[in-house]
């Protein structure tokens, strides 16, 4: 799972190597809102 979470904890990889899997969720649900915003908005 690390390399998965390598591009979206790239950044974050300072912080924590675990956070990897809450950026990735947050990111899905982020990406899905955002998503249904756009198209509304």
């Amino acid at each position: 799972m690390q390399r998965e979470c390598a591009c979206y904890v790239l950044w974050r990889r300072e912080e924590e190597d675990m956070k990897c899997v809450l950026v990735m969720d947050a990111d899905r649900e982020n990406a899905g809102a955002e998503k249904g915003q756009r198209k509304n908005g």
